[in-house]
């Protein structure tokens, strides 16, 4: 009895919360095929070259490798870092340092474009024994092909590659991202 009791406590475990994300939250009638059937997704996966990051002014450029609405093309970044406000924390595994950044980014598919201005923070890591390396996480108002507000992340590794993602979304009807 045991056996086949744990069995059933699991799958009633899992499908509560799987309930949960079917309904989606809708307060409408109608067909829901899931917590993001509703739901416009921005993404853009971006990968480069750039100056670096650990500089008060840095730029990086590159392609657009895939995503939705802009899956190809190129995008091209500017930053402005702070580093005189950064805060810095030390442990175990090496450094962290962060400081107030803004920046801009556009994206080009050639058919459509977008471009951001972006408010948000550039952090070093310097591990024990190793490399530093950037980071710049930062969201904005989108303009072009991307609507409302977007989130980016930027990665440069101690070679100058740079890797990044945009993404996003809103619900459908609500272009201003405030929930009705």
């Amino acid at each position: 009895m045991k056996r086949l009791l744990i069995p059933l406590a699991a799958a009633a475990a899992l499908a509560v919360p799987a309930g949960a994300l079917a309904w989606g939250g809708h307060h409408h009638h109608g067909t829901h095929f899931g917590f993001f059937a509703d739901r416009d997704a921005v993404f853009s996966k971006l990968s480069g070259t750039g100056t670096s990051f650990g500089a008060s002014s840095a730029t990086s450029s590159g392609s657009i490798t895939a995503g939705n609405p802009l899956g190809s093309g190129t995008y091209s970044a500017s930053l402005t870092t702070d580093w005189a406000h950064a805060t810095m924390h030390t442990f175990d595994k090496g450094t962290v340092s962060c400081a107030p950044a803004t920046g801009t980014l556009s994206l080009d598919s050639g058919t459509k474009s977008a471009s951001l201005a972006l408010t948000g923070k550039t952090c070093s890591f310097t591990p024990t024994g190793g490399s530093t390396k950037y980071a710049f996480f930062g969201s904005g108002a989108a303009s072009g092909a991307l609507t409302g507000t977007d989130r980016v992340f930027l990665r440069e590794d101690s070679t100058g590659a740079v890797h990044g993602v945009v993404f996003g979304g809103f619900h459908h009807g609500d272009a201003d991202n405030d929930g009705d």
